[in-house]
């Protein structure tokens, strides 16, 4: 359980992870949850405005709950977190999170092409742009996963090659393109089987060259 309480110190040295800040002394039970449910997602912890004010100054704040970008730590880019519940703390943050990359114009056809992917990459194909932000609960994956490229793929602008490789009627779903040539197909939606799931594809160095799996 990665659970940081001060970063006083880090703070000054341009932090490079998304993090929450609470007010020093405050709900240390919730900050102690959030920090195992946000893991790998956001650093958690706390700032003493009494013994470091300018920072405080700096910040726009001098009490409240706040989360930050990765290094865009300023008043800027502070935005306020009003609920205590973690559930909703999460969500938020999830929601503050970027989306998926999406696939790049001519990537598919080389994915699909005779030769392997030059690195692990999972694509979520999905019928159109709205559904891609019918899962926020995705946008966790690439830090969740940091081996493998996660990205998206709008079958509504890519018609002809989902058509041709994919059977659009089962849409979304995951394809991992894997190094060792070929491709998984997956058609579940379960967000933690499909972590473990892609996590397993991208360690793999099998030769099979498609494989479908079913929920």
């Amino acid at each position: 359980m990665k659970v940081l309480f001060q970063f006083e110190y880090q703070i000054f040295s341009d932090l490079l992870e998304t993090s929450i800040f609470f007010q020093k002394g405050k709900h240390f039970q919730l900050r102690r949850k959030l920090a195992a449910m946000l893991d790998k997602l956001a650093n958690v912890g706390t700032i003493d405005c009494i013994s470091r004010k300018k920072l405080c100054t700096r910040l726009g704040h001098s009490e409240g709950t706040y989360y930050y970008p990765a290094g865009q730590i300023d008043e800027e880019n502070g935005r306020a977190l009003e609920s205590l519940d973690p559930q909703e703390i999460v969500a938020k943050v999830i929601s503050f999170l970027p989306n998926l990359e999406a696939v790049e114009d001519n990537e598919l056809e080389q994915l699909f092409g005779p030769e392997a992917a030059q690195q692990p990459i999972a694509v979520w194909f999905v019928p159109n742009g709205k559904a891609a932000e019918s899962r926020p609960e995705y946008k966790k994956l690439p830090t969740m996963i940091d081996d493998i490229r996660i990205v998206y793929a709008d079958c509504a602008e890519f018609t002809e090659i989902c058509a041709q490789h994919l059977d659009v009627s089962k849409l979304p779903q995951f394809v991992v393109f894997k190094t060792s040539g070929g491709y998984e197909i997956d058609y579940g939606m379960h967000f933690q089987a499909l972590k473990k799931l892609i996590k397993h594809f991208s360690q793999q160095a099998r030769t099979l060259r498609c494989r479908c799996l079913h929920p």
